[in-house]
């Protein structure tokens, strides 16, 4: 049986996920009011933002491995009063504590109109694990529904593959990480 394209795509982040060290994670949530026009999202605005942050990563930090994807949350929006889909970029990042901080706060200082934050904090080994169950058991959100065009979505991006750190050589004696884990469905 043939797998669909988001069930590939799915399995291949959750492959970059588990098979790599990720030592923080970094999140930027838009601001609703610049992003949403008529209740629809901007979606030129949402990827184009997107784009340039993982570019100014990839510039600035050649030696410091990423994996973005777009995520979404319901966000209850009060001033409004009304429920929207918002959607955010998360970012699994591979640096030390100094690197983390100067990607963070480049984009902080560099952060365009339309995001509102930029989180980050630092995961281990579990905090990966648990986010993959989730992405594997979850469905995927429908940006079509959110974004009103008709082309291909890309749900993450890897960035700095080269820099990449297999699982086993930052972690020592953890069973579970010295082995590459193949995701099935």
């Amino acid at each position: 049986m043939s797998e669909t394209a988001e069930e590939r795509s799915k399995r291949v982040f959750l492959g970059h996920l588990l098979n790599h060290e990720w030592t923080h994670q970094i999140t930027v949530f838009y601001n609703p009011e610049v992003l949403l026009c008529d209740l629809e999202v901007d979606e030129d605005e949402f990827f184009n933002t997107g784009k340039r942050i993982r570019e100014r990563c990839r510039r600035k930090f050649p030696g410091v491995p990423s994996l973005w994807r777009i995520q979404a949350y319901h966000y209850h929006w009060f001033a409004e009063g009304i429920k929207v889909t918002m959607p955010y970029w998360t970012a699994y990042v591979c640096g030390d504590k100094a690197e983390v901080r100067a990607m963070v706060s480049l984009l902080k200082k560099e952060a365009l109109e339309s995001v509102q934050s930029i989180k980050s904090t630092t995961i281990d080994r579990t905090k990966v694990q648990s986010a993959a169950n989730a992405i594997k058991r979850q469905k995927s959100h429908d940006f079509k529904t959110l974004f009103p065009i008709t082309g291909k979505i890309n749900r993450f991006h890897l960035i700095n593959e080269k820099s990449l750190v297999p699982c086993s050589k930052l972690t020592t004696g953890d069973e579970q990480c010295s082995k590459p884990r193949f995701i099935e469905f």
